[in-house]
């Protein structure tokens, strides 16, 4: 999806300024992360999650969500969104470098 770009209309570079300004795309992208996070919230208000490591991802992820609407969209202000849609696709993260999966598919898979 964000392979061989390397100019602002390009790969990567053309979704992250796509991200800069309220467009239907950044709102169908809150919007689901949204809906994902509401889920997570309820799993864990529920005490349905046991295990630590997914218990804290999805504590990031509702975090993470609610930061990006707060901030809306913008060149600085969507780089949080930008950095966690390149991980799910990219299969990749700064901590870890290539981990090769969706994280948040991942995480649901473990429940």
């Amino acid at each position: 999806m964000f392979k061989d770009g390397r100019e602002s209309n390009e790969g990567y570079y053309a979704f992250q300024n796509e991200m800069s300004s309220r467009t239907p795309e950044y709102d169908e992208i809150v919007f689901n992360l949204n809906v994902i996070a509401r889920a997570a919230e309820r799993l864990i208000d529920r005490s349905a999650v046991e295990d630590r490591r997914t218990y804290e991802f999805f504590v990031r992820l509702s975090t993470l969500v609610e930061r990006i609407e707060r901030n809306g969209p913008g060149y600085d202000e969507s780089k949080p969104l930008c950095r966690f849609i390149w991980e799910i696709f990219a299969g990749w993260n700064i901590i870890d470098g290539d981990v090769g999966y969706d994280p948040i598919e991942r995480t649901i898979q473990n429940l």
